[in-house]
């Protein structure tokens, strides 16, 4: 799948949210994936989820294996993933 099209399918279809501590982690793990390829989008978090951030990313569940491996071996620690 070509990466716009990946890119809309993360306003539309499935995906994994994941949640990092902070706005700084999310920045951080947003850009490493993007680098890497990795189609990502930013959402304002709900409040019911607990974290000192604001934003959580969503992964298309297709690349989310990929997305952790990459994100641990950067020492990129994800808090919670979430299906909303």
């Amino acid at each position: 799948m070509p990466v716009k099209d990946s890119r809309e399918s993360l306003k539309t279809m499935e995906g994994t949210f994941l949640v990092f501590e902070t706005t700084h982690l999310t920045m951080k793990a947003e850009s490493t994936l993007k680098e890497a390829d990795i189609p990502v989008r930013l959402f304002p978090k709900p409040r019911k989820i607990i974290s000192e951030c604001g934003l959580i990313m969503k992964v298309l569940d297709s690349d989310l294996g990929t997305a952790k491996s990459l994100l641990k071996e950067k020492g990129i620690e994800i808090k919670a993933e979430l299906q909303l």
